[in-house]
């Protein structure tokens, strides 16, 4: 997390020269911006299945400052209407499509997945999943420049050797492997997210944690939708749907639910960053490059600042293959080399 990749250098520069614009916006937040507001509880699975002792384990002691996150990622797997994401994940039909090569799932004509009876199967489900869950935070062994990992059971980690038993999260017998035919998913979340928690969190303004806690609760519940597919024994690499480029079940969930990919940009200070709302197309052809433009900025009135990524620009040159921009591996196909990237600095409003 604390490393600088390609794109934090693109964000970081174009922050840079539309900071003054940026915060006259009010994407940094104002004074008046009110506090996190939500009043209902938390998943069990969020609460109860944290490793609690361990490298880096610092559950306890973060418990109060990230609630407000927890509080929003228990809507997404509650609420009817981002349940239709999982009940598509559970009553769909695998097929194979000839381009891109793979599987997807269909809608299958004889359920019907919005209903209240499929709705309650898959709140039943998810329940089920949040018994056999492991969260925990990455220990500073683990470098991957990511939010989040998951992962189909415990021996998978690639850092398992640094934890015992006792630092687990405990299964009920019922769930024990001799019995249990179903994946226990592990999530990994960054060490990042841990260090805000601990040391920026209470210093930090209201607006700079509301976008915290939403990127922590937009990643947790990214990774829910993996573990989720793991535990109903999908196949690896299905897609959500035969219009998706790539089989990248978190980042379906983020487009269909969230409705865009949301893009950090972090300063030094963890607590201090701005929210990019990310479009991402490609384009084969000059004309066709316009018209893709066209369609991404649309008839809003903001004022569009174009960068053109060249060799020799102060821009650095940036490929999908590279997977610098959140989702990109999802938006785009893994051979095209053009394509377009507009990034909408979200005002805290």
């Amino acid at each position: 997390m604390a490393d600088y990749s390609k794109i934090d250098m693109l964000l970081a520069g174009l922050a840079r020269k539309h900071d003054l614009y940026m915060h006259k916006l009010g994407c940094y937040g104002t004074r008046n911006d009110p506090p996190p507001s939500l009043q209902k509880g938390i998943l069990p699975m969020f609460v109860d299945r944290w490793a609690t002792s361990g490298p880096n384990q610092h559950t306890n002691e973060i418990s109060h400052a990230r609630q407000p996150a927890l509080q929003l990622a228990t809507r997404f797997p509650t609420e009817d209407y981002p349940l239709l994401w999982f009940s598509r994940l559970t009553f769909g039909e695998p097929h194979r499509r000839p381009s891109p090569p793979g599987i997807y799932l269909a809608v299958s004509p004889t359920v019907s997945f919005g209903s209240p009876t499929a709705l309650a199967q898959v709140r039943a489900n998810l329940k089920e999943l949040g018994e056999v869950l492991t969260l925990l935070q990455a220990p500073h062994s683990f470098k991957e420049p990511v939010h989040g990992m998951s992962y189909s059971d415990r021996a998978w980690l690639p850092f398992n050797s640094e934890f015992s038993d006792q630092d687990w999260s405990k299964f009920a017998d019922k769930y024990h492997p001799s019995m249990y035919r179903r994946a226990r998913p592990v999530i990994v979340l960054a060490a990042g997210f841990q260090d805000y928690f601990r040391y920026s969190h209470a210093k930090a303004s209201i607006t700079a944690d509301c976008r915290e806690q939403l990127t922590f609760a937009i990643t947790l519940v990214h990774e829910v939708a993996h573990t989720y597919s793991y535990w109903l024994g999908l196949p690896k690499g299905v897609a959500w749907s035969m219009m998706e480029k790539k089989a990248e079940l978190g980042n379906s969930w983020e487009y269909n639910v969230i409705g865009r990919a949301i893009q950090t940009l972090r300063h030094a200070n963890a607590a201090s960053h701005v929210l990019f709302d990310v479009k991402i197309e490609q384009y084969e052809t000059k004309d066709r490059r316009d018209r893709v433009a066209s369609s991404l900025v649309g008839n809003r009135i903001a004022e569009y600042t174009k960068v053109e990524m060249k060799k020799g620009d102060e821009w650095p040159v940036l490929t999908p293959s590279e997977n610098q921009f959140i989702g990109s591996e999802f938006y785009l196909d893994q051979t095209c080399d053009h394509y377009i990237a507009v990034l909408n600095a979200i005002p805290m409003k």
